[in-house]
């Protein structure tokens, strides 16, 4: 069977016409302004070369040996001693950007450098990464490296201190569209999963030896776990893949539409140890639909796409299809499912009733913040979820400071330390707003409000760490700010 699993396995929203001619202007101005730059240092170039050429002319004429460029203050020339061979010694001559007249000693030749004030600068601006062409789909920061996933088959990695986002360190490539991204730091390894039911796990080890700007490529398999018996590179499985998560060192859990494989990881090879359906309880033809998965504590947590059944036939709606809140009472719903999978393949179940008349209850986002699991939702009246493991306690998170959106809708979540930042706005051409609360006990209370003026359009991932925010969008454009 298959499935067309968008992001976070929801229909990508239409951004309004106005996004998408502003996004291809803002691509088309980023390019210009890179031709321009390199127009301006071509012509820089041009001007040393030509000032070099002038300068050996001179010193051809004068019988001066030719100087050498330094980055130090040139001292006015010295008497030239020998050299133990008796050749004259070479001394750091002034250069001249004029050379009308022979008789005066030249200036010293202008060089191309980066001056660090301007770079400091920058650094408090929003920097953007224009290299994706489709929606993000994972942003991850580790030793100072960002990691980008986007759904045009690419995640790249690049330096989280670069003023330019010229271009990336490395670049794993898909032969298709990818679905999800996860660095799985326990194991050294990058997961990524493809549309055509296959996953792909990189040795980081491998990966890291080779991150270089402009890096001459050898081998796109290079690093590339493979099949204990048949030497594949790839994982090939039964339907397409949502989220992936270790389950401890070594061990990888992929999670499907409607089942789970385990993985095992030794010296560069892999073995499917087992593969698990999964459907649902009252229709096994109804396979799960996993959202999102995140490990703690040597064990995975998932979370599973809310359904809604009609009371009538007991049939279950579209994955994709939700009721209106005047059809509610025709339907019973699933509500909130999360499932926790043990180091032993154990598998234990927890729901969260639906409170009211909250339409979708299916998370965007899932993290951990204070040793618990967060799940955030898109509707502003019930924002969050947390489950503790310390005693299993699963309830919603009280939040009474911001329950109306003003016409926005949450777009996605990530947490940091004991705060939690959720992105806000909708598909029109206005800048989106970062909420900051803290999260005490199952109470957040909201921190800050911050509008970043200068990111429009629709924001599918975001992550918070030391001090900067990078958000991720449906156009495949990044943006790094500074908090």
């Amino acid at each position: 069977m298959e499935y067309d699993v968008p992001i976070n396995d929801k229909i990508d929203p239409t951004p309004a016409p106005q996004t998408c001619l502003d996004g291809l202007m803002r691509h088309f101005q980023a390019y210009e302004q890179t031709v321009q730059q390199l127009q301006h240092e071509n012509q820089e170039l041009r001007e040393q070369l030509g000032i070099a050429h002038r300068q050996i002319d001179l010193m051809r004429t004068q019988q001066l040996p030719i100087a050498q460029v330094s980055n130090q203050p040139i001292s006015s020339p010295q008497p030239r001693q020998r050299e133990p061979n008796g050749d004259p010694q070479v001394e750091n001559i002034p250069i001249s950007s004029s050379v009308n007249n022979v008789g005066q000693p030249p200036g010293q030749l202008r060089q191309i450098v980066t001056n660090p004030n301007t770079a400091k600068n920058l650094s408090k601006t929003l920097r953007r990464i224009y290299m994706h062409s489709r929606g993000i789909i994972k942003l991850h920061m580790f030793n100072n490296l960002l990691l980008t996933g986007s759904r045009d088959g690419t995640a790249r990695i690049w330096s989280a201190n670069d003023q330019t986002f010229k271009t990336s360190l490395y670049a794993f490539r898909a032969p298709c569209q990818l679905l999800a991204v996860q660095p799985l730091e326990k194991s050294g390894v990058m997961a990524l999963a493809a549309k055509n039911k296959r996953v792909y796990l990189y040795q980081m080890e491998v990966v890291m030896k080779q991150l270089a700007e402009y890096a001459e490529v050898q081998d796109l398999n290079d690093g590339l776990f493979k099949h204990i018996q048949s030497g594949e590179n790839f994982i090939q499985l039964q339907d397409q893949v949502t989220c992936i998560s270790e389950l401890q060192a070594r061990s990888v859990l992929i999670f499907g539409c409607g089942f789970m494989s385990n993985v095992s990881l030794e010296n560069g090879s892999f073995n499917v140890v087992s593969t698990q359906p999964f459907s649902e309880a009252t229709n096994a033809n109804e396979p799960l639909y996993f959202a999102h998965s995140v490990s703690h504590n040597g064990g995975a947590y998932v979370v599973v796409r809310e359904r809604f059944i009609q009371k009538s036939n007991n049939a279950y709606l579209s994955v994709f299809e939700q009721p209106s809140a005047a059809q509610l009472s025709q339907y019973t719903r699933t509500s909130v499912r999360l499932l926790h999978v043990s180091q032993q393949m154990k598998i234990q179940p927890f729901t969260l009733q639906a409170p009211g008349q909250v339409l979708d209850l299916t998370p965007i986002s899932m993290f951990t913040v204070n040793e618990k699991i967060i799940l955030v939702f898109s509707q502003f009246e019930q924002k969050f979820a947390a489950f503790d493991p310390s005693n299993n306690q699963f309830q919603f998170v009280k939040e009474t400071q911001l329950t109306n959106g003003e016409g926005q809708n949450i777009m996605c979540g990530c947490g940091n330390q004991n705060k939690i930042y959720i992105v806000a706005g909708n598909t029109q051409f206005e800048p989106v707003k970062v909420h900051v609360f803290q999260l005490e006990g199952f109470e957040a209370k909201l921190v800050e409000s911050l509008t970043i003026d200068e990111y429009v359009g629709y924001a599918t991932q975001v992550v918070v760490q030391d001090g900067q925010i990078v958000i991720g969008g449906l156009d495949g454009e990044v943006a790094v700010r500074v908090l």
